[in-house]
């Protein structure tokens, strides 16, 4: 953050045309064509337009400047604005131009800003883009007409390092959001997270609504450990509320300090309303890292350190020697001095050594003008007066020729001056060496960050100049910031990022890695990474030891102890890091903790073995249909035969019958929800259906239960099969009743309902098109939030042990999906419960209905009856010759029964 505050961005102010072309909206269209085709280039458009309205040359002469828009004013106040766009618009419909004025064909109710420091470009362009302009008048705080902004002066404006601090939570996150409402139980929870490869769900009560929590992997785990039951316990019980959110607009960097300073590993993003827009989180940032990289990244920035510091130490020493060579030189001349009016000879040999001297001090002169030239830093003395007497080059971009003789403050900026003038004086008076650092901007406005050594020059004592050594340190504080960058997002992942030495020993501890396993970076450097980890050896530990060494990489699972014992199941990525000769170095390690992933697994899995158990239902319940089948005939046939039995022997019968078509229903039901309903489809009117219900509830039903009905008159017709649908509707009504033991009031109502597109998204299920709506609503106990996810569930059930199977609702269900529909149900405990049946609506007529026929006695015609088993052949051979027909059995097509045979013969 500290990067991109740094940066000297610019502001609306610094885009604003403050001088706008305007015009009135009483103003002839043809007036301002020609301001708006002078445009950089004429076009073949352009020439059409201008030769069919042509202007005055003294008109053109009061055109300032092309533009490609005109703000439309009257008395300062913006009414309009008119584009280039709308001309090509009036021209692609044949209007007449030169009968049209402005004020007729603008754009009226532009988009405005009002002009504040608080305004922001990025605000600006997010207004472009929103409503696809592309220019925007201005306003100032009296409300009149300031100036135009386009997204073309803003983008001149902008460098391309200013888009860096821009990126948004919008260019990351993910809009595909798992979602669950809070009275979902917490194996439903699971269950999606186990689908969708999510590690949280975001709980709220609609489709993309407002969030009202937050349930994790991490909590889902937690609930484990203290004994919940999933199936038992609601999300809004468990999850974290309220879930912290941010908006799409907001920075990757503003969501990551929000993501670190509360701790949490993800952020819901919202909109201005509140409603879920998508989700961010760190794993997306941790994808996008390469740790190896990272640990390059350091060693070549330490290198890059290490030279520097080198070439100043270089420096720094060579000018210290040429000072003490100066001060030999001039106590020399001054020895030559003193005797040359003593010893002529003594002068020339002087000479001849001031000479050979000055030509070493030339020879030295030159070299070190060389070395200062090739330099990577700046060097300057400056005498006391302020001015320069030797510079080897002045950056950025100015040659030192120029700055000679000057001041050096003149070819800074004001605050650089000061700080300079002030380490110079300050160096002059106490003659002690001072460090100081500023930034500049080179010749194309660059900044460029310096660090700086001002030193005394000392001769005889005394400070005659300074020397000033500067630094461009522009790229190893921008390295040093991606490392902070990079280093931060490492220490919010989730997952641990360990290193470690060949002799297994700790280098690189993450906070991740604290967070997993409960070790702090302190206690863990230096510790054997498997003593501290793993309690005894492993096979697989040393698989994994040969294979990183081998093949420089290895992916597995691990299971490791945490600081307080308990066992996790780690996913583990190992890399090999190898030095710049190429050998082996240090091991990195990413684990991940995927012990929750993997209990959800087993959820999944106890959640497929209900799967199974229909399949085999399906198997018992076909044999089952066998076996019942004759029962239920000879059943029928001993009630018919034995009319004239007592009374006792009658009652039986009847026990007997009633227990059979119970056995028999029960085996459809367990068929209808193994392979789903299948029955005869035809065009149908509910209404039927439910007062047959009704009726038939009027009969069983306690009297204290009133049952009442409201169905619309005009009701749409269905295709599909009555005897499910009735089936559909008395499980609900009967169900109903049970929760209505001191009894209440049942409304059976049925409506018609169109769903558009926007409202078959609210519904999971739901398709666009017309709905039949029958709802099923009573007054009784109501369903427990905890319970109300598992109602659908096979074989569940709240009944006391033989008053129910548990496949009454998953029959129903699978009834109406058969159907093309879907079921919902709202309930409040001891506020009643509703269940709506949604069935697609036909536009078609009624089939034309005949009255029952009695079942046709027959004349001793011949029926062959065929079933491969032996007692249905035999008790459809007895019925139907109690109809008196004549009979011909088979159990299968090339064998026939001696007594079928021999009755055959008769007849």
């Amino acid at each position: 953050m500290a990067l991109c505050a740094s940066l000297d961005l610019p502001t609306l102010a610094d885009v604003v045309d403050y001088h706008p072309a305007t015009a009135s909206p009483e103003a002839p269209l043809t007036t301002v064509l020609p301001l708006l085709a002078q445009a950089e280039s004429l076009c073949p458009l352009t020439c059409a337009v201008s030769a069919r309205s042509p202007l005055a040359l003294p008109e053109l002469d009061k055109l300032k400047r092309a533009a490609d828009c005109v703000v439309v004013v009257s008395q300062k106040e913006v009414l309009g604005i008119l584009t280039q766009h709308d001309v090509i618009r009036l021209e692609a419909t044949w209007s007449d131009l030169s009968a049209l004025r402005v004020g007729e064909v603008m754009t009226r109710s532009p988009i405005q800003i009002t002009a504040s420091p608080q305004q922001t470009l990025f605000h600006v362009l997010s207004l472009l883009k929103q409503h696809h302009i592309h220019h925007l008048p201005v306003l100032d705080e009296s409300g009149h007409l300031a100036g135009l902004v386009s997204a073309e002066s803003i983008h001149q404006a902008l460098q391309p390092s200013h888009f860096l601090q821009w990126r948004l939570v919008a260019d990351a996150m993910a809009t595909c959001v798992v979602q669950a409402l809070p009275t979902a139980s917490l194996l439903a929870v699971a269950q999606k997270m186990h689908r969708y490869q999510v590690s949280c769900v975001a709980i709220t009560r609609r489709q993309n609504g407002q969030p009202e929590g937050l349930v994790t992997a991490g909590d889902l785990v937690q609930c484990l450990q203290l004994g919940c039951d999933f199936a038992k316990t609601s999300a809004q019980t468990l999850m974290s509320t309220p879930p912290f959110c941010t908006t799409s607009a907001t920075t990757l960097w503003t969501a990551h300090q929000q993501m670190q300073q509360h701790c949490i590993h993800q952020l819901l993003v919202c909109d201005l309303h509140g409603n879920l827009q998508g989700i961010v989180t760190q794993t997306d940032v941790l994808q996008s890292m390469d740790p190896t990289e990272l640990l390059s990244s350091i060693q070549a920035l330490q290198q890059t350190v290490e030279q520097q510091n080198s070439t100043l130490q270089a420096m720094t020493a060579a000018l210290q020697r040429q000072s003490s060579q100066q001060q030999q030189i001039k106590a020399q001349l001054k020895q030559t001095e003193a005797s040359l009016a003593q010893d002529v000879t003594e002068r020339k040999r002087t000479e001849l050594a001031l000479f050979a001297s000055e030509e070493r001090w030339q020879q030295l002169a030159e070299k070190l003008q060389l070395i200062t030239a090739n330099a990577p830093v700046c060097i300057y003395e400056i005498n006391r007066s302020g001015q320069v007497t030797f510079a080897n080059r002045i950056d950025p971009g100015i040659a030192s020729g120029q700055i000679l003789g000057n001041h050096l403050s003149d070819w800074f900026p004001l605050r650089q001056s000061h700080i300079i003038e002030s380490a110079i004086a300050q160096v002059f008076q106490t003659h002690e060496i001072r460090a100081i650092a500023y930034e500049i901007p080179d010749s194309q406005g660059t900044a460029h960050a310096y660090e700086t050594q001002v030193a005394p020059i000392l001769i005889d004592g005394e400070v005659t100049s300074a020397v000033l050594i500067a630094s461009d340190v522009t790229q190893r504080q921008q390295a040093e910031a991606r490392l902070k960058e990079q280093a931060a997002l490492i220490d919010i992942a989730t997952d641990a990022i360990l290193v470690r030495s060949l002799d297994d020993e700790v280098i690189f501890w993450s906070k991740g890695a604290e967070r997993i396993y409960g070790w702090s970076a302190k206690a863990a450097l230096g510790q054997s990474l498997n003593q501290l980890l793993n309690q005894k050896p492993s096979p697989e530990l040393e698989a994994a030891w040969k294979t990183v060494l081998t093949q420089g990489e290895w992916q597995g699972e691990l299971q490791k102890y945490t600081h307080s014992g308990k066992v996790l199941t780690i996913e583990s990525r190992w890399t090999l890091v190898r030095d710049r000769a190429g050998n082996p170095q240090s091991i990195l390690s990413v684990d991940t903790d995927i012990t929750a992933k993997r209990q959800l697994e087993v959820q999944f899995l106890r959640a497929q073995r209900l799967e199974s158990l229909g399949t085999l239902a399906s198997g018992i319940a076909h044999d089952l249909n066998n076996l019942m089948t004759p029962i239920l005939g000879i059943a029928h046939l001993l009630s018919v035969l034995l009319k004239d039995a007592d009374e006792k022997i009658q009652e039986l019968l009847e026990i007997q019958l009633s227990s059979v078509r119970r056995g028999t229903a029960l085996v459809k039901q367990i068929l209808s929800f193994a392979r789903g309903a299948e029955g005869k489809y035809t065009v149908m009117q509910l209404r039927h259906v439910i007062n047959e219900v009704k009726a038939f509830s009027a009969k069983t039903f306690p009297k204290s239960i009133s049952i009442q009905t409201d169905l619309a008159r005009d009701l749409w017709t269905i295709q599909g099969d009555a005897t499910h649908l009735h089936q559909v509707l008395m499980n609900l009504c009967v169900n109903a009743r049970d929760a209505m033991l001191k009894g209440g009031s049942l409304m059976l109502s049925a409506e018609n309902f169109y769903f558009d597109q926007a409202q078959a998204q609210r519904l999971l299920d739901a398709k666009p098109g017309p709905y039949i709506i029958v709802a099923v609503t009573d007054t009784g106990t109501g369903i427990p939030p905890e319970v109300v996810d598992r109602i659908f569930d096979p074989f569940f059930t709240t009944k006391v042990p033989g008053q129910g199977t548990g496949l009454g609702l998953s029959t129903a269900v699978g009834i109406v999906k058969s159907h093309g529909g879907f079921l919902t149900v709202s309930s409040q405990p001891g506020q009643g419960t509703q269940f709506k049946v949604y069935l697609p609506a036909i536009a078609a007529p009624l089939p034309v209905t005949t009255a029952e026929q009695p079942l046709p006695r027959g004349s001793q015609e011949l029926i062959l009856v065929v079933d491969d088993e032996t007692p249905v052949c035999k008790t459809a051979r007895t019925m139907l010759e109690t109809y008196n027909y004549r009979v011909m059995t088979a159990t299968e097509g090339t064998k026939r029964s001696p007594s079928t045979v021999s009755t055959t013969l008769k007849s």
